[in-house]
C-alpha cells in the first residue's frame, strides 16, 4: 500500500471515510432519526467486541507461542484489564 509522508496508509482511510459516509447516507431519514443512533450502537456493539477479540488473541500468542519474537510484550494483568474494560463498556452499551 502507498503511504504518505508520516506513514499513513492514506487509501485505507480515504475508503473507510467514504465507506462510512455511504451507510450513513443510505440509512439517515430526516424524518425517523432515531435508526442512525440504532445504527450506531450496532458499530459500537461490533467495535468492541473486535478490541475484545485483539486482547483475547494477545492472551492467546502468550500461550501458544511464548518464544514468538515481538516488540511490545503485554503482562496478563494488562491483558485481563483490557478484557474487563472492553466488556464494561459492552454491557454498558447495551
Amino acid at each position: 500500500m502507498r503511504t504518505n509522508y508520516r506513514g499513513a496508509n492514506y487509501v485505507i482511510i480515504i475508503s473507510f471515510f467514504v465507506l462510512t459516509g455511504t451507510l450513513f447516507l443510505a440509512i439517515y431519514d430526516p424524518l425517523h432519526p432515531s435508526k442512525i443512533t440504532v445504527f450506531a450502537g450496532v458499530f459500537a456493539l461490533a467495535f468492541l467486541t473486535v478490541m475484545f477479540l485483539f486482547a483475547y488473541a494477545c492472551g492467546a500468542l502468550k500461550i501458544q507461542r511464548p518464544e514468538m519474537a515481538r516488540l511490545v510484550i503485554a503482562p496478563w494483568w494488562n491483558i485481563y484489564l483490557c478484557m474487563g474494560a472492553v466488556l464494561i463498556g459492552f454491557v454498558g452499551k447495551i
